[in-house]
Parts: structure tokens; sequence; C-alpha cells
């Protein structure tokens, strides 16, 4: 029976490729033999880039839609980026991007000159000034307006109050050059007083403005990196303040909040402190001073701090984002630059209690709070250096969804594959680590990965598949490539998950004199025997093997034909709905022939039935540069594949459209997130149209929802350290639908959860 592909498309059919880090790919097709009615996305931050390497953000409806839009200032580009909510489908546009002064790091966001819009000040601490973004219609902003600090100023944070109490709205600058805070007074019509300087402590890095004895003026809370204190200044009317008092604190204090602990309607301090990773917690007597300070531990270095009754009890939770090397709560120790956040619930009596961590991304360095899908849950949206992208993390229920959980194996990570090896319901895992020598089948119990059988090996896996070859049973056997091999191993499956080497079947023909290093792997029945054959890419050789099988596991000696250039992937499926299988493949330059001018390419050779193609009515089709995986779906639903092309340097998707005879026509190119590992095809949603799912190096998961002719909505997650590879597979058991992603970096697996929006 020819392996073409079903008329109908069914939501169950899984491709998956797993791209590898150099020039292979890994081609597999898996099905899910259970039915999952439920609409299923990952719970888990959705990401969007920004336009350089964020340092703070700020939340404000800046086009007056009621659906909060996120401002992010990004300092090695000196530029503010805008990210517009769209009211609609809830996601966040591509980010606008408009220049201010060098260096911008912290920002604040009000309506600055009341004309109902709200407008951005951000410090600029490249050049001892502020840059003032005055909003107008549609969420834009006009150019920015400069405004000078103390020469030396180096401002490093700002706040907006009226602290003269005229109506308009004043700026604070903390100046940590001068170790003193700026006010800028609004004098109306955008006009600014030169700024008056008041002494701090060393090295100012955050100012609060706030009512501490309350006698409804506008009190400053300043922290002082340098000598581990915060100084408070308590108002005597107009822009004038009284002796300044200086409490000393933990190491590096930041950032600080206020919340009335003890019920006495008075506020209280709390204060991060990276520098000792813990927070202070100073008591209000009353008075505005501060008599009692206690400490709170932290499980990493806490550079943002916010106080907000996420659980819904009308006491406020500390939730804290911790940057650097991070304490996980089981003890272990993750070096950064990690992002997490950590939420300590707040208790009736005025205490904290350690609630959970969440895991955020490279490179976290600001976070902020709002509701941004109006379910009257808080959400989060913090700021990722490390990956240029800003995230958004949607509250469940009173506190977050699971994010990733960590989970190590013997063997260490490597590639993934999901198959019913056993022919029971459970689908098991097979593992073939990076850097070991084996290959395992594994189950997952209690978050914990079991290894059920291990093969020793010559050398570690390239390619892995899970593929029917033995015809004299049903069972699922495994073909592999090893590291630096000419050579396709088989084992077989005794029908019970146990496999036995059949035998290792070169790639090379033997008329052919040179060495080929197959990449990856496709099967299907080639003659029309009933039998599946394999075709290998073999791109140092610039050719294509073709092994017909047997039907008991071995194969006939390897037929090669040169290709013309590179070819990085494979796939067999009957393009031209003839009953007989056609060779699909991508082909490009050789990375390693600096002479190499061959352009990248798409190519289909249809299939004569005998094990043989017909070169000479085949279609080339161009792509963009360095192709390293191919994946055939039906994304319109007409019944026909058609083809994506996978770009893993430049993270780009490939569309082609099938048309009649087997023709394709380039439709668009989507970007995925850089470094692509894996992408698979499935109905996420349920709506009979494919998805599609990227696992990327570079630490995130893209989900393209299909919204139908050929249009995808993006969602960005963050996942784990540089992926390499991962499984759609379903953890707990609830019918929806999670992944399995194997960490390089970390040498471990992240086990993402998926959730159920019906």
């Amino acid at each position: 029976m020819h392996n073409t592909r079903k008329r109908q498309k069914s939501p169950l059919i899984l491709v998956l490729i797993t791209l590898l880090m150099t020039a292979g790919c890994e081609l597999m097709m898996q099905e899910n033999p259970d039915p999952n009615v439920k609409v299923r996305y990952f719970h888990a931050p959705y990401l969007y880039p920004t336009g350089g390497v964020c340092y703070q953000m700020g939340i404000g409806d800046f086009n007056k839609d009621g659906a909060p839009d996120i401002a992010l200032s990004n300092y090695d580009k000196a530029t503010v980026s805008i990210l517009i909510r769209d009211s609609e489908n809830g996601n966040f546009k591509l980010h606008q991007d408009y220049p201010v002064g060098s260096n911008p790091s912290m920002l604040a966001i009000q309506d600055l000159d009341g004309d109902s819009y709200l407008d951005i000040a951000v410090t600029n601490q490249g050049e001892d000034s502020i840059s003032i973004l005055y909003g107008k219609e549609e969420g834009k902003f006009e150019d920015e307006v400069r405004l000078s600090v103390s020469d030396g100023a180096k401002p490093s944070a700002i706040s907006i109050s009226d602290v003269n109490k005229d109506g308009k709205p004043d700026i604070l600058v903390a100046e940590t050059g001068c170790n003193t805070v700026g006010i800028l007074l609004n004098n109306g019509n955008r006009n600014w007083s030169e700024p008056t300087n008041i002494p701090c402590g060393q090295k100012p890095r955050w100012v609060l403005p706030t009512d501490l004895d309350n006698d409804s003026e506008i009190d400053l809370v300043v922290s002082n990196r340098d000598d581990g204190s915060i100084t408070v200044l308590l108002s005597k009317g107009g822009n004038l303040f009284g002796t300044r008092t200086d409490y000393q604190v933990g190491t590096y204090p930041r950032s600080i909040d206020t919340v009335d602990l003890n019920g006495d309607g008075y506020l209280d301090l709390i204060v991060a402190n990276p520098g000792s990773k813990n927070y202070s917690i100073l008591e209000n007597n009353t008075q505005g001073e501060f008599t009692t300070t206690t400490n709170l531990d932290s499980y990493g270095a806490p550079y943002r701090l916010i106080l907000e009754d996420i659980n819904k009890d009308g006491i406020k939770d500390l939730i804290g984002l911790l940057y650097g090397n991070i304490t996980l709560n089981t003890g272990e120790v993750k070096e950064g630059p990690l992002g997490c956040v950590e939420i300590f619930k707040g208790e009736p009596n005025g205490t904290f209690s350690f609630t959970k961590q969440i895991n955020l991304g490279i490179g976290a360095v600001d976070l902020a709070t709002t509701d941004f899908n109006a379910d009257t849950h808080k959400d989060f949206a913090f700021a990722l250096s490390g990956l240029n992208k800003a995230g958004v993390l949607y509250g469940d229920s009173g506190f977050f969804a699971k994010s990733e959980e960590r989970i190590s194996f013997e063997d260490g990570a490597g590639l993934i594959v999901v198959a019913n090896i056993n022919n029971t319901p459970q689908k098991e895992l097979i593992i073939a680590p990076s850097n070991v020598a084996t290959f395992h089948t594994a189950r997952l119990e209690s978050k914990k990965l079991i290894s059920a059988g291990k093969w020793t090996l010559n050398r570690p896996v390239q390619t892995i598949v899970a593929e029917k070859i033995d015809s004299g049973n049903d069972s699922i056997d495994i073909l592999l490539i090893e590291k630096d091999s000419s050579n396709v191993t088989v084992y077989l499956n005794n029908g019970e998950g146990v496999f036995q080497k059949k035998g290792e079947y070169s790639v090379k023909d033997p008329s052919i004199s040179h060495k080929p290093l197959p990449n990856s792997i496709a099967v299907g029945d080639l003659n029309g025997d009933g039998i599946r054959d394999i075709v290998t890419s073999n791109p140092n050789a610039d050719t294509v093997s073709v092994l017909l099988g047997d039907g008991t596991g071995n194969f006939s000696p390897a037929k090669e034909t040169i290709v013309g250039n590179y070819p990085t992937a494979v796939k067999l499926i009957d393009v031209n709905r003839d009953g007989k299988l056609d060779l699909l493949f991508v082909s490009s330059k050789d990375p390693n022939d600096q002479d190499d001018q061959a352009p990248s390419r798409f190519v289909v050779w249809f299939g004569n039935g005998d094990g043989t193609f017909n070169k000479d009515t085949q279609k080339r089709y161009a792509t963009e540069s360095a192709p390293r995986g191919i994946l055939p779906a039906d994304l319109d639903g007409d019944g026909d594949p058609d083809v994506i092309t996978v770009h893993p340097s430049s993270g780009t998707l490939v569309i082609f459209g099938a048309k009649s005879g087997g023709s394709f026509v380039n439709l668009n190119s989507i970007y995925a997130g850089k470094y692509i590992k894996s992408v698979y095809n499935w109905d996420i949603n349920n709506d009979n149209l494919t998805d599609i799912i990227c696992v990327n190096g570079e630490g995130t998961l893209t989900v393209l929802i299909n919204n139908g002719n050929m249009n995808f909505t993006k969602y960005f997650y963050f996942v784990a350290h540089v992926p390499l590879s991962g499984a759609p597979y379903d953890i707990d058991g609830d019918g929806i639908i999670d992944m399995i992603i194997s960490n390089y970096a970390s040498n471990d697996f992240s086990l993402l959860y998926g959730k159920s929006v019906q």
C-alpha cells in the first residue's frame, strides 16, 4: 500500500521536523490515536519583538481603545518601542520605534499636557537629559522634546507626580551621578522649569512619590545603591521638602513600593535589594518615620518589586523579578542571566509566604502588571533584554498558570521522538542523547523521565525516526543515523517496545567513489510492493540515496542520484495524485565551500513507481537562503499538501501553496523565531485548519494559528535555554497536548503544559 496522503485532512496527523544545529534535519510522521476536542494553547508567556535591548517598560492605553498598550526603552538603540494591543484578537502589533536620547533607561507614563493622550518621559543616561514623547491620536507620538538635567547627572530613574498641587504633573529624576533628586515643575503648555536638586544618598536608583504621613502632600522615597540605604523626604508643601532621613536596608537597593501591612491606615515600605538577595520591610510609625525593619529572603537578586493583589483576597501580594543566578524553591541553583518571577502571598497578619516561581526568559529586566484581556485577573508584562522581546503572561484564576517545569535524564538531553512502541494506549518517548552513544525508550512517571530500555551505539545519534519497517508485525521500528556515519541503522521492534538491531545499511552507491554523510531520512513504499523503502539526503556528496526494503528490515544496496547541490532534507509524498510517491527536498549552497554560489531551492522529483524518480520533469522553486527542513501540510484545507521550507538561521518559514498537477507557488514568508529546531503541524484550536508549532534555539516556542487563506496569527512563548528538540506529548493525561522540550545548554528537559481555552 502506498504511503500517500489521506484525501481528507485529519487533525490527528502530526508531522515533525527536528532540525539539527548544523546542516542536518530529521523528518518524522506520527499519529495521535486519541481524539482531542479541547482547544489548547501553551501556558507560557507570549513574546513580541522590540526595537533593541529593552531596559524598562510601562503600560498605558496610548490609542484610547480601552486595551492596555506597552512602551519599552531600548538602551542600545536610543529609541522607545511602542506595542499597540489589538483589541480584536488580543495580540500586539509590530513595534513602532521613536528616537530619544543616548542610552534611554527608565520611563514614566502620564498625560503631561492635558490633551487626554498619554505621554512618555524617559531618562537618557548617556547625555544628562530626559526625553518627552507627547502622545497623539491612534497611539502615535510626536518627535521627542529633550530637557536637560544637571551636568554629570546620569539620570537613572524617573517618576511623575503633582508635587506642588497645581493640577499639573511634574517630573522627578534620580540623578545618579550627582547624588540628587531633580524636580522639573510643569509650567503648562509643554514648558518646564529648570530642575531643582535635592540631596539624597549615594547613587540613587529609584524615586517613588507617595504620601507617607497622610497630610495629602507628596513625599519622596529614594533608593541609594552605593550606601545601602533609602532616603525619605517629607513634603513641607509646594515643591519644598524637609530634612532628609536615611534608613539602612540591604545591599544595592533598587525598586521600592508601598503597602499598608498592619491596617493602621499608613503606608509601609518594601525595598528590593538585589545585592543581598532579600526585601527590606519598613514599618511606618504613622508620622512618616520608620522604626522597624525586617528582611524577607529572596530566591535570587530582585531587581523589580511590585505589590499587587493578584489572587483577589483583598491583601496585596509581593511579586519580585529576579535576575542572574536563581535558586529554585527545590534548592537547585540555575546560573544566569535568567529571568524569574517569585510570588509571595500576602497574609492577613502583614507577612508574606512563598507561593511559586515562574520562569520568564533570558535577561528579564523589568516587570509590570495590568489586566490585558479584561478577565478580572492580573497579568504580567515583562522586558527580555536577552532576547530583545516583550512578554505577556496571562493570569489564571488569581495566580498564574503552570509555566515550564524542568526535569533531568540519566544520559542528558537530546533528540526526542514520541511513538506508540508497545501497542498500549500510552505513547512512549524515544530519546537519543546529544553527547552519549545511546538511545533510550522512556516514559514519564510523576514528572520523572524513567528509562524503559537502553541501547548502546558506536557514536551519538544525528537523526532518528520512528516508522513501521518490518512487514511481519504492526509495531513501530527505529531508524537512525549516527554522527559522521554513512549508514542507516535499523532496530526492529518485537511488539513489546524492545528493539533488536537488524543491521547497518550504507547509503553509499558502490559505483560512486566517495563517502556520503546522510543527515535526514524519509520512509515510504517507492515501488508499489507494499514494503517500505528508505530515502536519505547526503549533503556533503550532493546526492540522495534510495534503499529498497524487503519487508524483513533488510535493504538492497543504495542507489545514489546527484541532485546538483547540497540537499539538506527529504520527504516522500504523492503531490500529483498519481498513486506514486514523489520526492521533495530542499537544497542550497554548501556552507563549507566559499566558492559554492548555488541558489536555495525547493525541488520536486516525480516518482516512477519503481523506486526511481523522473528528473526530466522536475520542478524547482526558489526559496530563502539556507533551507534545512521541509514540511508538507494541507494549510488551506483543499486536500492537497502544501509545503513549508524551514530556514533556521534567519528564523523564517516559507509557504508554498499546492496547485494542480504537483505544482506549487511561493506565497509568503513568516518569521517564526531564531534558530528553528523543530516544526510541527497540528490543528491546535480544533477548527479543522492546520496550525504550526516551532521550537526555536533562541529559547522560544512559536505557535502560528491558521486563520485560513494561508494567513496566520503568531504567538511567542518562552520555553527554555537553547532548545535542541521537542515533541507534543500529553504529559498529565488531561487530553490536552503538552510539549516536552530538550534543552541543549542546561542538558535537561522542559515540560510545558497545554491549556484548554474552552
